[in-house]
């Protein structure tokens, strides 16, 4: 869905301190960064926002997304090559 009318935000790097790593704290972060992005789409006159969610396996952040709404579209693998 490549087009003039869409932008497109990659959502890889987030942090929450240890002591707010509690109750909903992490929903109302990603809910409060996606009305941020509702807000730059009117800005940027576009019509629709395609958010990208990554998260490492150690520190997945599935649950958050599934339950805001968020769907799982492909799995990523990396490998550390060294000389």
């Amino acid at each position: 869905p490549h087009s003039k009318s869409t932008l497109y935000a990659f959502v890889d790097v987030y942090f929450l301190l240890p002591e707010y790593r509690n109750g909903n704290t992490g929903i109302r972060l990603f809910m409060a960064m996606e009305e941020a992005m509702r807000a730059r789409m009117k800005t940027a006159g576009r019509t629709k926002m395609v958010l990208i969610g990554r998260g490492r396996l150690a520190h997945n952040p599935q649950e958050i997304l599934e339950r805001l709404g968020w769907k799982a579209v492909e799995t990523a693998y990396t490998k550390l090559l060294e000389a």
